[in-house]
């Protein structure tokens, strides 16, 4: 009696077809574009949450210092261009804060480098969201750090905390109902405050500091 030898087929060596080929790239570049936004928010969101932590750090440093060594302390919020030398995007939004301490001659001396935010991540300039933009720019001068591309071409908005922990927010702008400072990505500004964002409060008598996020 014969035994029959039958060929297998491609079919049941395991292999895969074209036209499931097809269909596998297909769905993976499906699934791929969905998720794409998705991940460029979760990535944005990232950076907002590293630059809040970025400005309250500096800004409970700030607070320290002045209580520990009964003087005054500033805190500059920087404004300026890119500072990747990129031509696009505003030169009138914060992109970095930095401590300056009084000393004993009246001087003022820088105690920490600039602090710069995460790349594509502002303090928004809209004034009815970052109040404490509306404090008035001062000009660098030759005895400030030199900011990477831009050297000393930029400004900066100052105000101190006192030698008790508070601050003189109410005196440099009187009337308001609150200090803050709000981060966005860079991409979203203009018109109204974009859903994903980080707003800094600081509490002008206390100096204490606060974030909320929606």
């Amino acid at each position: 009696m014969k035994t029959l030898h039958q060929t297998p087929s491609k079919r049941s060596s395991g292999g895969f077809s074209l036209i499931e080929l097809l269909i596998v790239i297909a769905l993976i570049a499906l699934v791929t574009s969905l998720a794409g936004p998705a991940m460029q928010g979760m990535l944005g969101a990232n950076r907002i949450t590293q630059g809040g932590e970025n400005i309250v750090s500096t800004l409970s440093l700030a607070r320290q210092y002045a209580v520990s060594k009964n003087r005054e302390v500033e805190v500059r919020f920087i404004i300026c261009a890119p500072l990747d030398g990129g031509v696009s995007g505003s030169s009138d939004v914060v992109r970095a804060v930095q401590i300056v301490e009084r000393q004993d001659d009246g001087t003022w001396k820088p105690t920490t480098r600039p602090r710069i935010l995460p790349s594509g991540v502002i303090g928004w300039g809209n004034a009815s969201d970052s109040t404490v933009l509306a404090i008035p720019a001062v000009s660098a001068t030759s005895g400030d750090p030199v900011m990477g591309a831009l050297g000393r071409t930029y400004s900066y908005r100052p105000f101190r905390f006192k030698a008790d922990g508070s601050t003189d927010l109410a005196q440099i702008l009187p009337g308001k109902d609150s200090y803050c400072l709000t981060l966005i990505e860079e991409k979203r500004a203009g018109g109204s405050l974009p859903e994903n964002y980080l707003a800094i409060v600081i509490q002008p008598r206390t100096g204490g500091v606060t974030v909320w996020r929606p």
